[in-house]
């Protein structure tokens, strides 16, 4: 009788430890997720007031508007489910758009640093590098974060490719139709 109720106390024991633990990273990668969303609406509000008059500003903006929504998305999904696979497979689609921006952000960044070397001053696509070191350090704490949410769901990050597109060959004939060189004798 006493060994039964020890077992009995032993297993309700380690299967209250095994719920406090996965509650206690469910609300962390909640936590997590409030503040990637809560990055990338700082990063929104960044691009919509002082990059609005920049020639890529619309692509720019598109793009953070298609984060904002993806990790407001992502919270909702750790703050009620907590469906680990469904914020795995958004991770990465908003790690691969955040890649897509860092690029169009280092390319305004060597437009600056062209304009400055240069002497362009003042007109309406101006752009200066305190601007995008600005929206570099926003995005790099938008990096953090997604990688330190990746890490604590146990997803690697996945590398990026590039689209492989087959090239369409026709078929050609070996011999060619005509005489390459019309020589006589």
């Amino acid at each position: 009788m006493k060994t039964t109720l020890t077992f009995a106390f032993a297993i309700a024991t380690l299967g209250l430890m095994t719920g406090t633990a996965s509650a206690a990273s469910d609300l962390h990668i909640d936590d997590l997720a409030a503040q990637l969303q809560r990055e990338t609406a700082e990063f929104g509000d960044e691009i919509e007031h002082h990059f609005r008059f920049t020639p890529s500003y619309r692509h720019l903006a598109n793009d953070a508007r298609k984060m904002q929504r993806l990790a407001r998305h992502i919270h909702t999904v750790a703050h009620h489910t907590s469906a680990r696979r469904h914020i795995i497979l958004d991770l990465a689609q908003l790690d691969k758009i955040y890649h897509h921006v860092e690029g169009l952000v280092d390319e305004m960044d060597r437009i600056a640093k062209y304009r400055a070397r240069h002497g362009y001053r003042g007109d309406a696509y101006s752009l200066g590098r305190a601007e995008t070191r600005h929206l570099r350090r926003t995005l790099r704490r938008i990096n953090s974060t997604l990688h330190h949410l990746q890490e604590d769901l146990h997803m690697v990050p996945a590398p990026v490719y590039y689209e492989y597109r087959p090239r369409r060959f026709r078929s050609r004939t070996i011999a060619p139709q005509r005489p390459v060189f019309n020589i006589r004798f």
